[in-house]
């Protein structure tokens, strides 16, 4: 308890934390900001190659931030005395322990994906930029039904039901990236079915900058009512569905990014995109949007730019770019449940610092008179 309350200890742990931002900083030069942060930040350890030999060779930052809570938690219990000239010191370390457990939540819990928006049209959904699901589409009526498998699901490389379509699915081949060439199939994997008949499939090495696509493939043998159906090619570089004909009707099939839908639907009345005079300096981008409820069909309007996204039922939808010669919106989606934390955090914090300074004052007073 004495060693995981110490004062060295927690030194130690900023002096790493400071470390670990500055390498990062760095690494993201070459892999780009998420595999840096996943490098750096993720697991229990860094991980280099030295001579041909991966090692660990310093402690992740999540595992620096787990100690730094449990040393701020154990000084609580040791080092720190109760008693009302020292509240202000609780409320500054209450606030510097929110501001962690948020940032554990922020980093476990937190999602961002976008929503392309052209000027008159309008989106249930924003699609993910990292994460891919399998779609199953069934016409029903006038709506659809979409059963949605995760890209993640099938790397654990297990047989997996679909009794919503009544289908067993089996991943046989995944590549991580690769190329698709319009060649003739090269005859390693039988009962090829669809576009996998027309294509040849070649991995390539996995891009790790962040301006890079990777084009995921999956060769995915389907079962109806357990007989073979026959063996699909699914990839994200394949931007049409395909036809799946099952006992419990007729699907589509695709690859695509992972879609988070929305219980309303937003609209672009207009965007705006102003440089300055003379100049192709950007001054400013807008959306304006019109936001309206699928069940109780009441909307309103909003206007996002710069530094003024709309926050709407648990998410906050940031100005982030344009295309199509400006012409169509591109909106950063952040669902952040925890994000109350950081300014609760300050909060206690502030309050802790006029608390304590204005005891010293008092007490310095007192001792003058």
């Amino acid at each position: 308890m004495k060693f995981l309350s110490s004062l060295r200890l927690t030194v130690i742990c900023l002096t790493f934390l400071m470390a670990l931002v500055f390498f990062t900083t760095l690494a993201q030069v070459n892999v780009g900001v998420l595999e840096a942060k996943r490098q750096y930040f993720s697991g229990f350890f860094v991980w280099k190659s030295v001579f041909g030999v991966t090692i660990p060779v310093f402690p992740s930052g999540i595992v620096i931030g787990w100690v730094l809570f449990v040393n701020l938690i154990a000084a609580h219990f040791t080092r720190f005395k109760w008693g009302v000239d020292k509240v202000g010191i609780w409320l500054i370390h209450s606030g510097l322990i929110v501001l962690l457990i948020g940032s554990a939540c922020t980093y476990y819990l937190a999602d961002e994906t976008q929503m392309v928006l052209p000027e008159g049209q309008s989106a249930t959904y924003s699609e993910s930029q990292q994460r891919l699901e399998v779609a199953l589409i069934k016409e029903v009526g006038d709506t659809h039904q979409v059963i949605s498998i995760p890209y993640e699901v099938l790397k654990l490389n297990k047989p997996l039901s679909v009794p919503q379509a009544g289908i067993v699915v089996i991943p046989r081949v995944m590549y991580a990236n690769s190329q698709l060439l319009t060649l003739p199939p090269d005859g390693t994997i039988a009962g090829l079915m669809g576009i996998a008949r027309q294509l040849q499939v070649r991995e390539i090495d996995v891009f790790k900058k962040d301006n890079f696509r990777n084009i995921s493939s999956v060769y995915l043998e389907v079962l109806d009512d357990h007989r073979p159906k026959g063996v699909y090619l699914l990839s994200n570089g394949i931007e049409v569905s395909q036809a799946l004909a099952l006992e419990s009707g007729n699907w589509w099939i695709s690859l695509r990014a992972f879609r988070d839908y929305n219980p309303y639907v937003m609209t672009l009345k207009d965007f705006r995109h102003d440089v300055y005079p003379g100049t192709q300096i950007p001054k400013n981008f807008s959306s304006q949007v019109v936001v309206t409820d699928s069940k109780t069909g009441q909307s309103f309007e909003s206007i996002i730019y710069m530094n003024h996204p709309l926050r709407h039922q648990g998410k906050t939808y940031y100005q982030a770019s344009f295309s199509d010669n400006s012409t169509t919106s591109i909106l950063q989606v952040v669902h952040n449940p925890s994000w109350i934390f950081p300014y609760l955090a300050s909060v206690l914090m502030g309050v802790g610092l006029i608390v304590q300074f204005g005891l010293h004052i008092v007490k310095a007073r007192r001792k003058k008179s």
